[in-house]
């Protein structure tokens, strides 16, 4: 990550102020912000404060999220205490904003006793939209993810970090064709678009708050289940033969014990359109209702539940059980095939399984897809219960001239950088390991830029 070093404050921030503020101590660092625990210089008694000062002179996000936090007034969003600018010892500006302190854990790190139950759940979800529902009154937060959810001991959520946030009026930022956001919430609209800008789509995506809604959706699926729900995905996308199909989405109730209300909701937020999502203030009133319902299966701990993949194999009579003895060698023989065929073709990279992102610039990373599910079916059918292996394969290396169908130089329109005689789009802010289909090239990520039409343009973000 970068920063600007002259940036930060002295290695003692306890003995500085910034503007009317003193520093307590350093809290913690994103990517475009340092924030630390302040208090203010003359007016004691007076209530602790988080202030998030910018890594780079005359950050711009800055004013966006003080323009979107004036306007809100909401238990569930932080409340806006004042804003200003830090001048360093070479006269450069660094915007800060002072905002309340919240107390509390990440979304995934807190879990009331060590259990979750499907009516607390419920009654979470509800505090984020409804934080939501205000937000979007006036515009979009664009990165609803677990980490920035904080939540008291006592249950209380809090959406945080409205960088990223836009609204009608809003200056662009940067010359980038995507809004910010993390990879695993990306809705399917928008990953349909960045499909088409692989095409030859030149155009600008106008994030909705459908947008945040299918994100509060992919949020509760890895809270109650430990994991991330597939991207779902255009099927224009996967015309090339050597891309793997996404992994079909299964309901929260085939991983875990959610209770069948909740199942029903999650779902809704991750369907495929947007006008079937609802919006923030009805599902939080949905929401509400079903927690103050007295159903039992609310209370009850949300655990692990065996994975029912239902196929058209499964469906059928099998085999007779006293064949079993003699099936299992003949299966492991097969799996053992499976692996000199394996192991005569070229190795491809391998990472880690993917983890929850932080507050750095969009991460590429997947949930297991396809190659897990695949995992776990074959697991299920060895001996011992072996458990599923998540391997994911990540960028192609860059190609020594252009690809078939490519655009090829001169590059001219804005933004595009020519490579091997080829003209590329740059992933911005993105680091390798890169996607499947994207490749890879002196540590940035880049898909080409295919030579088609020019397709309409959207709004700009």
């Amino acid at each position: 990550m970068s920063s600007a070093p002259d940036a930060h404050p002295p290695a003692h921030p306890q003995e500085m102020c910034i503007g009317s503020w003193r520093v307590l101590e350093y809290v913690g660092e994103g990517s475009y912000g340092v924030v630390y625990r302040v208090e203010p210089a003359e007016e004691r008694p007076s209530g602790i404060c988080a202030l998030k000062l910018a890594l780079h002179p005359g950050d711009e996000r800055f004013a966006r999220e003080q323009a979107l936090l004036s306007r809100l007034d909401h238990p569930n969003v932080p409340g806006l205490r004042g804003a200003g600018e830090w001048i360093d010892a070479q006269g450069k500006r660094f915007p800060y904003l002072v905002l309340q302190w919240v107390e509390g854990s990440p979304l995934y790190e807190w879990v009331p006793h060590g259990k979750l139950t499907s009516r607390q759940a419920l009654r979470l979800l509800a505090q984020v939209a409804r934080a939501l529902q205000a937000t979007h009154a006036y515009g979009v937060h664009r990165d609803v993810k677990g980490d920035n959810i904080r939540v008291h001991a006592d249950g209380h959520a809090v959406l945080l970090d409205f960088g990223a946030c836009w609204y009608p009026g809003a200056r662009p930022l940067t010359g980038s064709t995507l809004p910010p956001g993390t990879e695993p919430y990306r809705s399917p609209q928008l990953l349909r678009f960045r499909c088409q800008l692989r095409r030859g789509l030149e155009a600008h995506y106008t994030s909705r708050p459908e947008d945040d809604i299918y994100a509060l959706g992919v949020m509760a699926y890895r809270l109650v289940t430990e994991r991330y729900p597939p991207p779902r995905t255009d099927p224009d996308c996967l015309d090339d033969p050597e891309r793997s199909r996404p992994a079909r989405l299964l309901a929260p109730s085939d991983w875990a014990t959610v209770a069948p209300v909740l199942d029903r909701l999650i779902l809704r937020m991750l369907s495929d359109a947007p006008e079937a999502r609802g919006t923030a203030g009805q599902l939080a009133q949905e929401m509400e209702e079903a927690a103050a319902s007295s159903a039992p299966a609310l209370d009850r701990p949300i655990a692990p539940a065996p994975c029912q993949l239902k196929t058209e194999r499964a469906s059928r009579p099998g085999p007779p059980r006293e064949w079993t003895p003699l099936l299992r060698p003949l299966l492991l023989v097969a799996l053992l095939g499976m692996g000199v065929v394996l192991a005569s073709r070229p190795s491809p990279r391998l990472v880690a399984p993917f983890h929850e992102p932080s507050e750095e610039p969009p991460e590429t990373s997947r949930d297991g897809g396809s190659v897990a599910l695949g995992s776990a079916a074959i697991a299920s059918a060895l001996p011992g219960g072996v458990g599923p292996v998540e391997l994911r394969a990540v960028s192609l290396d860059m190609p020594s001239g252009p690809i078939k169908g490519q655009k090829r130089a001169p590059c001219e329109p804005r933004g595009l950088v020519e490579i091997n005689g080829g003209c590329w789009i740059r992933a911005e802010d993105f680091k390798p390991p890169c996607e499947k289909d994207w490749y890879e090239w002196k540590g940035s990520c880049y898909w080409p830029q295919m030579a088609r039409g020019r397709l309409p343009t959207s709004d700009e973000q």
